[in-house]
């Protein structure tokens, strides 16, 4: 069961103050702020890092609301670490290392090395065989309670039957214009027909769409 401290008091600030208790774990002002500055991190990285035309009323309202998630998912987190342990569920050396390798692969198709990353988050190999065990563990939880997460071939067909109608309906076609305007409004009095040398050009790269298209060209 997760308990929330009481008001906060003079030194509310401080890193070590603890706000909540977990199944006898401690959650302290200190790692509500750490989770709070990777919440907003992972938002500006939506935003491209951009924060024109943000205020700062706006940019403390992100911060409040972003504090108050990052507590629910700090107490989520005990909480399943909790139902983990009282679980018994291990992970085994083997899982530990198909973790290990799935990680590398995963960081490999980001275009960064297994090495790079330790020196980009700091941690040891200690740090993430440590981590990736716990998820091992929680998975191997949640699949002994809920079943397996990745659906089997059995469950896909069966799927696949409950929504055939669905998925045999026939492609839909979208169809687009490409508008090639001669110069000038024909609704203005004053318009002169383009004369051939205006037409030529506009003619040309009609025929360069064209040719485009039929070669599979993606206007979209």
């Amino acid at each position: 069961n997760a308990q929330l401290s009481g008001k906060p008091d003079a030194a509310s600030t401080t890193a070590s103050r603890v706000i909540a208790r977990v199944d006898g774990f401690e959650i302290k002002a200190g790692d509500r702020e750490a989770e709070t500055d990777k919440l907003i991190y992972q938002q500006l990285q939506l935003l491209g890092g951009n924060l024109q035309g943000v205020s700062a009323d706006q940019i403390n309202m992100v911060r409040d609301k972003a504090k108050t998630l990052a507590l629910q998912n700090l107490i989520d987190v005990q909480l399943i670490k909790a139902a983990k342990e009282k679980s018994g569920i291990k992970a085994s050396d083997a899982d530990i290392a198909a973790a290990k390798k799935q990680m590398i692969e995963d960081l490999k198709g980001l275009g960064v090395t297994y090495d790079q990353f330790l020196g980009e988050k700091g941690l040891t190999e200690a740090d993430v065989m440590k981590g990736l065990g716990e998820q091992v563990e929680i998975k191997k939880m949640l699949e002994a309670r809920t079943g397996a997460l990745t659906p089997t071939e059995e469950q896909e067909k069966a799927f696949y039957e409950q929504h055939k109608d669905e998925m045999n309906r026939p492609e839909s076609v979208r169809s687009s214009h490409i508008l090639i305007k001669f110069p000038g409004n024909p609704r203005d009095p004053n318009y002169k027909p383009p004369t051939d040398a205006e037409k030529a050009p506009l003619k040309k790269e009609a025929q360069d769409i064209l040719a485009q298209v039929k070669g599979g060209g993606d206007f979209a």
